[in-house]
């Protein structure tokens, strides 16, 4: 698909496809929504609207579905397992917000409106009216545990990594009530958001993945050119770690390109780092 008076297409940012394999959804930034398409080759490739309303700028919840949900600049995008749930950071609202895939029914669960970094603790209804724990987020990754909870992980573009923990299962997540505004979104009492790794002496970081085997966290140092690696094999706390080369000689935080502040370099060169992926097995980071 490209940009066309049919299928109009204004810098897209991150593209995500759902675990069926059915549909690719991509961050349509310029034109401030979630588009979803076929991923089928030779179907229909319309695009449809998944959060956000075509070229109009805004934050507002819509929990119930009526198409009246408002994004300013969507960024990263992942998807629960089941494929029921589409998580999406807002960056100039600077907020995480949630998709209810069968109707698109939007809330907002961390930030509102304001670029402030606090955590936010399970002890505060802070989706209620919600306080400010973001960034202009970036790519977003999700990790589920064990229990069937969540940790929700994404770039806080100018300085941090953070960390959302968050049980999806919670049965009022998504109100019945009429067509909400952000500050009328139930409150989740099970989510804590906090700085996971504080990347301010590497530069802005632009996206994460998380190892599917270690649960190591690997980041895009975007204004450093660089990908870093944090160790974090029980995702209960964050902490930058040295590699360890196999020639005895560790090689810093660094994964790949040059680190321009510390003056290490990696085997390889890089320009301007952003999206970051694995295959299935943890073999290979694209």
């Amino acid at each position: 698909i490209s940009d066309s008076v049919s299928t109009p297409i204004l810098s897209p940012i991150f593209v995500v496809a759902s675990p069926d394999g059915q549909y690719v959804y991509f961050s349509d930034s310029d034109y401030y929504r979630v588009g979803r398409v076929s991923s089928i080759l030779g179907s229909n490739t319309n695009i449809f609207s998944v959060a956000g309303t075509y070229n109009t700028a805004g934050l507002m919840d819509d929990a119930n579905g009526a198409g009246a949900s408002l994004m300013k600049r969507p960024r990263g995008l992942t998807i629960t397992p089941d494929s029921s749930l589409l998580v999406t950071t807002d960056m100039e609202s600077h907020a995480v917000r949630v998709v209810r895939l069968r109707d698109n029914a939007m809330i907002t669960i961390v930030g509102n409106g304001t670029a402030v970094e606090v955590d936010a603790h399970k002890t505060t209804a802070y989706t209620s009216d919600p306080v400010p724990a973001c960034s202009a987020p970036h790519g977003i990754t999700l990790w589920q545990h064990d229990d069937a909870s969540f940790s929700l992980i994404w770039a806080d573009y100018y300085d941090s990594i953070r960390c959302l923990e968050v049980d999806f299962d919670q049965p009022n997540i998504f109100p019945s009530s009429p067509l909400v505004s952000r500050r009328d979104v139930v409150s989740l009492n099970h989510v804590t958001a906090r700085l996971f790794v504080d990347t301010s002496e590497l530069g802005g970081v632009a996206d994460v993945y998380v190892h599917p085997v270690t649960g190591a966290v690997f980041a895009t140092m975007y204004s450093n050119a660089s990908i870093v690696r944090c160790n974090t094999t029980s995702l209960a706390e964050g902490m930058m770690m040295p590699l360890n080369a196999s020639s005895g000689g560790g090689c810093d935080f660094l994964v790949m390109g040059e680190d321009t502040q510390s003056n290490s370099r990696g085997g390889s060169m890089l320009t301007s780092p952003y999206g970051i992926t694995g295959d299935v097995a943890g073999h290979v980071l694209y």
